[in-house]
């Protein structure tokens, strides 16, 4: 029974250790698990459209385990579908394929919906049965399908694909407020500005809702399939701009689907422009074919630094100049993510001669949520101002304020003076401050103690606490730096 999905039997010498009361209790589950598998389908489905509607799908979301032949991580009922276990296909096939959209009225039953791995599935279902959804979306599927099938064409190697499985998979991945678009609700739209864009598109679909699939949706059927040479294909064909929409702009939807062949292809296409400049503004423009813009924000976000990689290096091939405004949200955003290769592909970008400023606000933030290999990777490839009079400019004075010890340990060993005076600063009755003494009013022990062991001026004493833990650092600071000479 183990290896058929039922319960997970003892040894025989187990079995035989047992009391008989033992013996009894496990008898009487067998035969329960064993009655109802032996349910006819129809039964045992209507069984399991009353446990879902009566638990909700959370929680018989994970009842999908009950017999697995596998083991369950934790929490695994907020991943995709895999049906794997004996009540897996039955109950992931009542919530997708039949629950009602009341039933995804929770935050948690929302979530474990839009996984990608899950939606597909409910995309494909209510594709064949369009009951409780918006019909436009999945007419405009079946569209997609009856092209991408047509396009194949006969080829034996093609007849077994699940096309529609297919475009779902890739649907679920790139197209922008899908939940929006099925339930065509406010309750479900997330984005103000992807809202706008879906009302949009039901207005269109309304007025003419026969019209074939316009550029767009054939390049998004194309690439949720992956076929590379469709995609290049229909990129020959296409114009250089490609209105918001509904559907994701191409590269960005080829940076979701992580497809860095397809994105290579793509920039190949364009290869056939001989403008510089032209390749610049299709590269930065949000509604052109070949835009970047939000491509490499989820590349950064997503940690594919290959695809990064590839999307800057080939826009450094045509421009030196970067839309500085989306540049400088990338960096903050590979620092937000901690993402050091991207970071340092994106700083490397720069003139060698003229590297990029970082201004304090984004190296405070480093501080803040970066390591120190984060902060090594700025000082390395940035241009920073290590020493000010002003504490709010000082790289120094923000590692102190918002690091930790590895970080002012990094900014030291890059050159900062830890004597340097700085006159602007919100401690009272000081015409000016060391780097050691903005320490010792942040409250810093760690940097205090680490500083004192590098060299710094020590205070008068007359300025140091009067009592406390901190007085105690200094003290035990200055002592062990004595005793050391």
């Amino acid at each position: 029974m183990k290896e058929s999905g039922g319960h997970d039997l003892p040894s025989f010498a187990s079995f035989c250790s047992m009391s008989p009361e033992e013996k009894e209790k496990l008898s009487s589950k067998l035969v329960i698990a064993m009655e109802l598998l032996d349910f006819p389908p129809e039964t045992f489905r209507r069984m399991i459209d009353c446990l879902v509607s009566d638990a909700g799908v959370v929680e018989s979301w994970k009842l999908r385990s009950v017999c697995r032949r596998k083991p369950i991580f934790p929490f695994a009922y907020m991943r995709s579908t895999d049906f794997l276990g004996t009540f897996d296909q039955e109950i992931s096939e009542n919530v997708l394929g039949i629950q009602p959209q009341s039933a995804f009225y929770t935050f948690r039953a929302l979530c474990i919906l839009l996984r990608p791995g899950t939606m597909k599935h409910y995309l494909a279902y209510h594709v064949k049965n369009p009951r409780d959804v918006s019909p436009e979306l999945p007419a405009r599927i079946q569209k997609m399908v009856k092209y991408i099938i047509k396009e194949l064409g006969t080829d034996h190697k093609q007849q077994d694909r699940n096309v529609l499985l297919e475009i779902c998979t890739g649907l679920a991945i790139t197209c922008r407020d899908i939940s929006g678009l099925l339930w065509n609700s406010e309750l479900y739209t997330f984005s103000n500005q992807w809202s706008q864009l879906g009302k949009v598109w039901y207005e269109e679909q309304r007025k003419s809702p026969g019209q074939d699939l316009d550029m767009h949706e054939k390049l998004t059927a194309a690439m949720s399939i992956r076929d590379h040479g469709l995609v290049v294909k229909l990129l020959s064909d296409a114009p250089e701009h490609l209105p918001q929409s509904v559907w994701e702009q191409p590269i960005t939807a080829a940076v979701q689907l992580e497809d860095p062949e397809m994105i290579t292809l793509m920039l190949n296409v364009l290869d056939h422009h001989k403008s510089k400049k032209f390749k610049r503004n299709q590269m930065l423009e949000n509604d052109s074919t070949y835009s970047i813009l939000i491509g490499v924000s989820k590349s950064i976000t997503n940690n594919r630094d290959d695809i990064t990689l590839l999307l800057l290096g080939y826009f450094r091939g045509y421009t030196a100049l970067l839309n500085k405004t989306c540049y400088r949200e990338w960096i903050e955003l590979a620092i937000h993510r901690q993402n050091d290769k991207s970071l340092e592909y994106l700083l490397q970008m720069a003139p060698t001669a003229s590297p990029f400023r970082i201004s304090n606000k984004i190296f405070e933030q480093g501080c803040r949520n970066g390591s120190s290999t984060i902060i090594n990777t700025l000082l390395e490839h940035g241009q920073v101002q290590l020493d000010s009079t002003s504490n709010t400019l000082s790289a120094l004075a923000a590692s102190i304020r918002s690091g930790t010890v590895e970080i002012v340990r990094e900014v030291v060993t890059a050159g900062a003076d830890i004597n340097y005076a700085m006159s602007t600063h919100r401690i009272a009755k000081r015409p000016t401050i060391t780097p050691l003494e903005y320490a010792i009013y942040v409250r810093n022990h760690d940097v205090v103690t680490y500083l004192v062991q590098c060299g710094a001026k020590i205070p008068p004493k007359s300025i140091w606490p009067s009592r406390g833990e901190m007085q105690k650092t200094l003290q035990k600071g200055v002592e062990e730096r004595r005793n050391k000479a």
